[in-house]
């Protein structure tokens, strides 16, 4: 790729020949404290001499640009792949001019998230307000945040591009990865501590797993758990924390066995800590999946009573836990007890989250299960799973596989439960993905087949 780009493929950018022109907007104000990024040179950079390629190198001269392309042009390439997630560029572009209705009309019933969003935001600091790429583009001051090593402006944007804000996973783990050499940086100079580097290495993992990269995500709490040991003692909160973290990346008997021996010590020293009802959480999971379906629900309802102690009933750990009391009330045929489980949390999310947060959807779509094998309730199935359709094509657009399983859904119901060949006919105009799959793809043509006469 690089062999096809002109010697200098640098172009410099400089608007400030209008002498007179008014000042810049506060992005531009800001840049001007960085210093030119050509190794060396102490000069402030000018926000409007930037890498004609990426926008996010800045100079102080033409010299200092074609003096830093060498140890510039791998960064460059880096920096022209970065793609922001349009949800999270608009919700950024609105967060920017304090667009409130923007947030009150996509997310219902989370009449607070712009309170929430905004307290990170201000200290994000301004990331531009344009679409698209420009110097003035989101995605390239989301970049310069990246690139920065700022802690505070880091730390900031970790928090906003997490599940308790936008849920930009991606964004939040190159945040988290960027965050951790800066703390190093912090604790090198004496401003932060070295187990508030360990708790930095601890939450890049959590970012890993998110991200499904298992591998490096186990390196992260190996080296956290190594670290809290050396630093507070095996026994300590986080000591503790960091080896169930550990234990949590494997599926096998081992680490049943890891669980039970953090358990019974965390539930007699550690009970005021919620990752001790994780623990119990994460052996009912283990026990479900072996079909020990007693003894798991005695561990869940161990995990609930703890983190609706220290956490409160509504915290996202504690619905968690009573979701997946509700899947094993499912897999038992207590179909009554999982639909009590899901309505609850369900309720609780829409207050919460908003009513198109993807876990708010996650928990409609389990609901709507419910109501179709559990209780032949097509009627309201057919009602959530619309909603989870137009929720997830709202949020994550069509193109999106959380999309494409909730439009599966819906065309099941209406092929083998509530036969309507209107709706599926327009279901599958609109994903006709739907025909390539294998098994729905030959229900829905079998049944088209088989039903010409029936229009309802």
């Amino acid at each position: 790729v690089m062999a096809n780009l002109p010697a200098n493929p640098l172009t410099l950018l400089d608007t400030t020949a209008d002498n007179d022109a008014p000042d810049e907007p506060e992005a531009a104000i800001t840049a001007v404290t960085r210093l030119c990024d050509n190794k060396g040179c102490s000069k402030p950079g000018s926000p409007d001499k930037r890498c004609g390629k990426c926008f996010v190198a800045c100079y102080c001269s033409r010299d200092c640009q074609v003096a830093h392309w060498r140890d510039h042009k791998a960064q460059c390439k880096c920096n022209r792949a970065f793609v922001l997630k349009p949800q999270t560029e608009e919700h950024l572009m609105c967060l920017q001019l304090d667009f409130a209705k923007y947030f009150i009309d996509n997310f219902d019933g989370d009449e607070g998230g712009f309170v929430r969003y905004k307290e990170h935001f201000d200290k994000l600091g301004s990331v531009g307000e344009e679409a698209g790429r420009s110097i003035k583009s989101v995605t390239v001051g989301v970049l310069e945040v990246l690139r920065s090593g700022d802690l505070v402006r880091l730390t900031a944007l970790a928090e906003l591009s997490s599940r308790n804000c936008i849920n930009d996973w991606s964004l939040h783990l190159e945040a988290k990865k960027a965050l951790q050499p800066a703390l190093v940086k912090a604790h090198k100079a004496g401003k932060v501590t070295e187990e508030e580097v360990l708790d930095g290495i601890q939450s890049l993992g959590e970012a890993h797993m998110w991200m499904r990269q298992f591998r490096e995500c186990k390196k992260c709490y190996i080296k956290a758990r190594d670290g809290f040991v050396r630093v507070l003692g095996a026994d300590s909160a986080k000591a503790v924390h960091a080896a169930y973290c550990v234990a949590s990346q494997n599926e096998d008997d081992r680490a049943i066995a890891e669980y039970r021996r953090l358990w019974e010590v965390a539930k007699v020293s550690l009970r005021d800590e919620d990752f001790t009802y994780s623990i119990a959480n994460h052996l009912g999971i283990q026990l479900r999946k072996k079909g020990e379906h007693q003894e798991a629900k005695a561990f869940y309802l161990a995990a609930l009573e703890g983190q609706r102690r220290v956490l409160g009933k509504h915290h996202k750990d504690t619905l968690m836990t009573l979701n997946n009391m509700g899947s094993l009330n499912y897999d038992m045929k207590n179909f009554q007890g999982a639909l009590e489980c899901y309505s609850e949390v369900l309720s609780v999310q829409k207050r919460i989250l908003g009513l198109h947060h993807q876990e708010t959807l996650a928990s409609t779509m389990n609901l709507a299960n419910t109501y179709v094998d559990g209780f032949k309730d097509f009627t309201n199935a057919e009602e959530l799973y619309r909603f989870a359709l137009d929720g997830r094509k709202k949020t994550l657009g069509k193109n999106h596989p959380e999309t494409w399983k909730s439009a599966q859904d819906l065309a099941r119901l209406h092929v083998l439960c509530i036969p309507n060949k209107k709706k599926v006919k327009e279901i599958v105009q609109e994903f006709p993905f739907l025909l390539m799959n294998p098994v729905t793809g030959a229900h829905i043509r079998r049944f088209m087949d088989q039903r010409q006469g029936q229009i309802e």
